[in-house]
């Protein structure tokens, strides 16, 4: 029988790193499922529309641009729109104590609002607190 594990209540939040978008859209997956990347050069964008599902870049912007997020491959990743485009998107992690495996990544959450306006971390933005400027 498996132990069922109880939700827990995200806080204490902590800043587990930062990654940067250039085209818009962000992929969660596991990356020994890398070598299955269809990564052939297509010049022409506009055949993302034949692409959806396809572990590709094609098939991501066919998901992002069609529903805003979608599954790409054989649930090889998770391909989503950010928040605000491209930028820096800060990723904050909820660490918890598990039995005898000690501390585990518990959940993960990406700011992508403007100016932190989900995951206010001060440290991140202690300039723009002290600055008196319009």
């Amino acid at each position: 029988m498996s132990k069922k594990i109880k939700a827990k209540k995200l806080n204490n939040l902590q800043l587990i790193g930062t990654f940067f978008v250039d085209s818009g859209q962000a992929m969660i997956g596991d990356p020994c499922n890398m070598h299955k990347w269809n990564d052939s050069a297509e010049d022409d964008f506009e055949k993302h529309t034949e692409k959806s599902g396809e572990f590709s870049y094609l098939g991501a912007a066919n998901a992002t641009l069609t529903d805003g997020f979608g599954v790409l491959g054989d649930f090889d990743s998770v391909v989503f729109s950010t928040g605000n485009g491209d930028g820096m998107y800060p990723v904050y992690a909820q660490i918890e104590e598990y039995d005898e495996w000690g501390p585990r990544v518990w959940a993960i959450v990406i700011d992508m609002s403007r100016h932190g306006r989900y995951v206010y971390d001060k440290s991140q933005h202690q300039h723009q607190d002290e600055c008196e400027c319009e």
